[in-house]
């Protein structure tokens, strides 16, 4: 079996119909790939749904467990996947029409551990936005040269090989928000290969009332900043070279800007918590700036040892207001 699409339920009885016809509604063989549901104790009308398409589909597994978010849903898919590489689909989300025929031929014909693609921004089934190419032409790439030139990025915006991921031990870290960047950066520096082709495959939703990045809270946005504890642990856990520890290190950075582009949705009292943990734990953050391979990321690092408040002062005029 070439490919395992495992996808996480949680009170998406709006949405899940459209994903799992999206997936149906393909041009090869149910044989070639197999569907995984993990229903993480949802509490609305959910898995009706999918257990039509269970009747329907003798490709379609469906596993129960108690509500323990995201990540442990994935981790549970992925500990019974059988294809050879595996596709982290997003409930909320569609998948474009006809592209699984080619991912399998991507699959059998890349060679690589990890595949990533470009994705569509859609709201009410509307397309509002491409995701820029990063080439207009296939590329294969070092996971560590693709980690420094286009990110981390998301796990469903990517295939990866199922060997490779048992092979490191790549999994989800759990009770954690926004677990695809660490996830990612750690599967990006151990990848040899990297196999990246302009095509669309990914349908995203944006901001559906309740979704994950729909709900933010102080929660949310310390664990993007977190990813600073991430780097340091992760570089200090292996044996990398100076460049690929500076690539990881600025990688972090890139994921810890985005909680302050989050924390503007937080109440002012969040907001007060949220800069008094920046404070802190003023040491490890300014260590992960002054290891990146960015300026902009080294005088942040300088700004917040000289002065917490010249930092974000810094952050908010400099940071967020070019995004």
């Amino acid at each position: 079996m070439k490919l395992s699409l495992n996808i996480h339920v949680f009170n998406v009885e709006k949405y899940i119909e459209r994903c799992l016809s999206s997936i149906y509604l393909q041009n090869i063989k149910i044989s070639d790939f197999e569907v995984i549901v993990i229903n993480d104790g949802t509490e609305d009308g959910s898995m009706l749904i999918v257990d039509k398409f269970k009747k329907k589909y003798s490709n379609l597994t469906v596993l129960n467990q108690p509500n323990q978010g995201l990540s442990s849903a994935r981790n549970v898919g992925l500990a019974i996947a059988k294809g050879e590489f595996i596709w982290f689909v997003d409930s909320d989300d569609t998948i474009l029409s006809n592209c699984l025929k080619e991912i399998i031929l991507l699959i059998n014909q890349c060679g690589a551990e990890i595949i990533a693609f470009e994705f569509v921004k859609v709201t009410q089934g509307v397309c509002v936005e491409y995701s820029p190419n990063k080439s207009n032409k296939d590329i294969l790439f070092s996971g560590i040269d693709f980690l420094k030139y286009y990110g981390a990025g998301t796990a469903w915006q990517h295939l990866y090989s199922r060997a490779f991921l048992i092979k490191y031990n790549l999994v989800f870290r759990v009770n954690v928000f926004h677990e695809d960047g660490e996830f990612n950066i750690r599967c990006k520096t151990f990848a040899s290969r990297v196999y990246y082709t302009p095509k669309y495959y990914y349908n995203y939703t944006i901001l559906r009332k309740g979704s994950i990045i729909d709900q933010m809270s102080f929660k949310h946005v310390s664990d993007l900043l977190n990813h600073y504890r991430f780097a340091i642990s992760f570089v200090g856990q292996n044996n990398f070279d100076k460049k690929t520890n500076k690539i990881i290190y600025t990688q972090a950075c890139n994921v810890i800007r985005s909680s302050f582009l989050q924390s503007a949705s937080l109440s002012s009292d969040e907001i007060i918590e949220f800069y008094a943990y920046i404070y802190s734990n003023r040491s490890d953050l300014v260590h992960v700036y002054l290891k990146s391979d960015q300026i902009k990321f080294k005088i942040l690092g300088l700004a917040l040892l000289i002065s917490p408040r010249l930092f974000t002062d810094f952050y908010r005029k400099y940071v967020i207001l070019s995004n």
